[in-house]
């Protein structure tokens, strides 16, 4: 597992439930913004978190967002791979 994926999947252990700017925001400078969505959609794909699109409220402009959270297996993975300083 990439280090900033494990760094991804602690900072939603922390918070609960992020947007993906808000995990870059909260990473320092680990994870950059270009590349959240990428990497959030892998390890959604393989079930480490989850995703709901918000509800949008008819005076909300733009796009919807989407809400990540960590699921089990995911809280599995980051008590078996403990994230290390490199």
């Amino acid at each position: 597992m990439r280090r900033s994926e494990l760094h991804a999947m602690k900072i939603l252990d922390t918070f609960g439930a992020a947007y993906g700017l808000d995990i870059v925001k909260a990473s320092g400078s680990a994870i950059r913004r270009g590349g959240v969505y990428v990497m959030l959609g892998r390890l959604e794909e393989r079930g480490l978190v989850s995703s709901v699109q918000e509800t949008n409220t008819p005076d909300h402009i733009g796009i919807p967002r989407r809400i990540y959270s960590l699921t089990d297996l995911g809280r599995k993975e980051i008590a078996r791979e403990p994230l290390r300083s490199e």
